[in-house]
């Protein structure tokens, strides 16, 4: 699937979004972190382009940076086979 700055674009994701997040203004750090007890990768795409990620915390993965304003469409992907209960956590603190 390729890659982006913040890590492999890997995983099975659906062609819709699992979450649409719109930011009305810029935000000079956000995280976006997935908790799940299986394989999940997390692809998002943005006004400045794609952001992935596969297993920065242990299975989970995490994007976090500066973020321009806009509206982002974010897929929580599987890299195993199946579908699996994820919790999505958005902080804006290191």
């Amino acid at each position: 699937m390729g890659s982006s700055y913040h890590g492999p674009c890997v995983g099975k994701i659906d062609g819709t979004p699992d979450h649409v997040v719109t930011l009305s203004n810029e935000f000079a750090y956000l995280k976006l972190h997935v908790l799940s007890d299986a394989d999940t990768s997390l692809v998002i795409r943005g006004p400045d382009g794609l952001r992935c990620n596969d297993d920065t915390d242990g299975l989970n993965p995490v994007v976090q940076g500066r973020w321009p304003a806009g509206r982002y469409e974010v897929f929580v992907g599987s890299v195993a086979e199946g579908f699996h209960r994820y919790r999505l956590r958005v902080t804006e603190f290191r």
